[in-house]
């Protein structure tokens, strides 16, 4: 195949006059000469910018959600959150979920007796 290439390249022949060889020639030695086009940077979607906000969201959301729900009750809408949270303190310190279920008895029978009052 390279040689029937090399056979039909062969059989071409181009005469070019000397106007169109020095104007061939000058746009090769201007195309050599001339500074490379600049490269276009490429433009990156919203997502490249909005993942650094949402992994900053994140790792605010997550501690904020932890303290705030450092005081519920079951019932409370957090309140599955302080179970997630205890678990993960409990590997430190395995006390820490008896505590909690003290302070929320504490809390709720609180409660009933303010809610006796109120209603006397």
């Amino acid at each position: 195949m390279k040689s029937d290439i090399q056979q039909r390249l062969g059989a071409l022949s181009i005469e070019l006059d000397d106007q169109v060889m020095d104007r061939q020639l000058a746009a090769i030695e201007t195309a050599l000469t001339a500074p490379p086009a600049p490269v276009a940077k490429p433009r990156r979607s919203w997502r490249y910018r909005l993942a650094p906000i949402a992994a900053g969201l994140t790792l605010f959301a997550a501690p904020a959600a932890a303290v705030a729900a450092e005081s519920t009750v079951p019932g409370d809408l957090h309140y599955p959150v302080k179970q997630v949270t205890e678990q993960v303190r409990s590997w430190f310190d395995p006390g820490i979920v008896v505590e909690h279920r003290l302070e929320e008895l504490e809390t709720v029978l609180d409660r009933d007796a303010a809610d006796d009052v109120v209603s006397d």
